[in-house]
């Protein structure tokens, strides 16, 4: 970094990039190497390595005194993120995923954004995916969401659907310090984030920049995702965050809580445990009657070998 950048970072606030680490070798070089090559020069960053077995460990030490490196028994990423937060001395947080990266502009669009209002607390971006065992990039998992919805007062939005990507983000820190930063009593790698961006959400404004700024990787090394352990966790991630808003009998929240208890239930279906799916049917319908919820109920009261039969069909 030349003395004119150097100046020119101690003006401007600093940005705590926090990578969890967890059998990172493959990527965790590249991941590094966006953030450097940012046009926004005072960033730090901080790996947060999770007990790799793997030489992750070495990788991110080939960078020498650029990244910050902490090492923990492996607890999983919700603690490791919660590590990375505890020593961040960064203005505002930026999360990053081991396996995603950054365009160059990213921190420096997001930063004048976040800058130019006041009231707003997060800035999220666009995001293209790659495909690793292609090697292209390829529709989003998700054409349908609208992340665009999620500006200003969005808590309401929010709710109704997640279409924020962790390694978009970025958010003050002194509103996540004020939240008691990431809830690790929700179980599993399972929605602390998306629980982080609610509790955002009642207190600050969010910004939105259309621009595709992080590349989100899909490769055969992610970890395997426990449906039933995902549903359950966001399910109560959204009863904890309405409580005392005022919209517990909104439509749209009713809804949204019934729609995710149907797809337990389908899960608990596809697992086999037929009595459980019944009690997640009866409960979906209780808050919101549907044809598709009834059908299925219904076909669950047959005996468990008929139900095995229509489920494959």
């Amino acid at each position: 970094m030349s003395d004119n950048q150097s100046k020119e970072a101690e003006r401007k606030p600093l940005v705590s990039a926090i990578i969890p680490v967890y059998k990172g070798e493959s990527f965790i070089h590249n991941t590094i190497e966006s953030v450097l090559k940012q046009s926004y020069k005072n960033i730090e960053i901080i790996c947060i390595d999770d007990g790799s077995p793997d030489n992750s460990a070495q990788v991110i030490h080939s960078f020498g005194d650029k990244v910050r490196y902490f090492h923990q028994e492996n607890q999983g990423v919700a603690y490791a993120r919660t590590h990375g937060l505890k020593v961040a001395k960064g203005e505002y947080i930026a999360f990053l995923d081991q396996d995603d990266w950054w365009l160059e502009t990213k921190i420096e669009k997001q930063v004048k954004a976040i800058q130019a209002d006041a009231n707003v607390g997060l800035v999220h971006t666009a995001v293209q995916t790659f495909d690793q065992s292609t090697k292209q990039f390829r529709e989003n998992i998700n054409p349908n969401a609208k992340p665009e919805r999620l500006v200003g007062m969005c808590f309401l939005n929010l709710f109704k659907e997640n279409h924020i990507y962790n390694s978009s983000v970025l958010v003050s820190k002194a509103i996540v310090d004020e939240l008691n930063g990431i809830d690790l009593n929700i179980e599993g790698n399972t929605c602390q984030d998306y629980d982080l961006w609610l509790r955002v959400a009642k207190r600050a404004a969010f910004s939105y920049l259309d621009e595709e700024l992080v590349v989100y990787r899909v490769h055969s090394e992610q970890g395997h995702l426990d449906r039933r352990g995902m549903l359950t966790q966001e399910l109560a991630v959204l009863s904890k965050n309405i409580q005392g808003t005022g919209l517990e009998k909104e439509d749209a929240v009713v809804r949204r809580q019934a729609v995710l208890t149907y797809w337990l239930g389908i899960a608990y279906l596809d697992h086999g445990d037929i009595s459980e799916a019944r009690r997640l049917f009866r409960k979906s319908l209780s808050m919101r009657m549907t044809k598709q919820a009834w059908s299925v109920f219904i076909a669950c009261l047959l005996p468990h070998f008929m139900v095995k039969k229509l489920r494959k069909a």
